[in-house]
C-alpha cells in the first residue's frame, strides 16, 4: 500500500508576476544569443567605435560630442595621410619649370675631350644647375674610366654603372641625375652642393691610390 504525503510533495508554487518579471530581464534572455544579428557591418563598427569612446569619455558624453569627436579624428588621419605623401613624395607637389638652355640629347654624352671644370664653373655662372649636376655626373664616369674601375660605353644606363661600381656614394650622385636628368624635378643649388661632396666621397681616394 502507497502512502501519499501530500502537503510535503507540493512545494513548488507557480508565481505568474516573477516569470513576468525573469522574461523581462535582458540578464535572463539566454535565447539572443542564438539570434541572427540583423545590424549591417558598418554598424557594427559604428556601434564599437561609440562604445570606445564612452568608455573614453564617459557615459556622460552625449552623441554630439561623440560625433564631433569623430569628425577630428577623421581630418587628422586624412592629414597624417597626406603629410605622409608629401615626405615620400616630395617632387610629385612642385611645379615642373622649363629650363630653356637643356636642350642635349643622350645620344651626344661623352666623357671625352671635355673640359669639365671650365665647363662647370661656366654653368654655375649662368645658374645652368641642371647642366653642372649632369657634368659632375659625366666627370665622376670619367675619373672611375680612368681608374679601370668602370668600362665606359656610350649606350650603357646609369644602373649599369652602379651594378659595376657598388658605392653608397656614386648611388646617391647617380640617383640624383638620373632624378634631375630624366625627370621632372628642379636643380638647385643645394643639388650641385650634394653632387659636389658625393663626387669627393667617391673621386678623392681613388685620386690618392687609396681602395674604394
Amino acid at each position: 500500500m502507497i502512502v501519499l504525503f501530500t502537503s510535503a510533495l507540493d512545494t513548488l508554487t507557480y508565481n505568474a508576476s516573477e516569470i513576468a518579471k525573469w522574461q523581462s530581464d535582458s540578464r535572463y534572455n539566454y535565447n539572443r544569443e542564438f539570434l541572427r544579428d540583423g545590424r549591417s557591418l558598418w554598424q557594427i563598427i559604428q556601434t564599437w567605435i561609440y562604445d570606445r569612446l564612452h568608455e573614453l569619455f564617459g557615459m556622460d558624453a552625449d552623441v554630439h560630442q561623440i560625433s564631433v569627436w569623430l569628425i577630428v579624428i577623421f581630418f587628422l588621419i586624412i592629414i597624417a595621410i597626406v603629410s605622409f605623401l608629401i615626405y615620400r613624395h616630395h617632387g610629385l607637389f612642385k611645379p615642373s619649370q622649363k629650363i630653356d638652355s637643356d636642350t642635349y640629347s643622350i645620344e651626344d654624352e661623352t666623357i671625352y675631350g671635355i673640359n669639365f671644370d671650365a665647363d662647370i664653373n661656366k654653368a654655375l655662372l649662368g645658374n645652368n644647375f641642371r647642366e653642372v649636376v649632369r657634368l659632375i655626373y659625366m666627370q665622376t664616369l670619367k675619373t672611375l674610366s680612368d681608374a679601370n674601375i668602370i668600362l665606359w660605353e656610350s649606350y650603357k644606363t646609369p644602373r649599369q654603372y652602379m651594378m659595376e661600381f657598388h658605392h653608397e656614394s656614386f648611388n646617391k650622385l647617380t640617383r640624383e641625375y638620373v632624378k634631375i636628368r630624366y625627370g621632372n624635378f628642379i636643380a638647385s643649388m643645394t643639388s650641385v652642393g650634394d653632387m659636389q661632396r658625393w663626387q669627393r666621397e667617391v673621386c678623392h681616394p681613388i685620386k690618392k691610390g687609396d681602395s674604394v
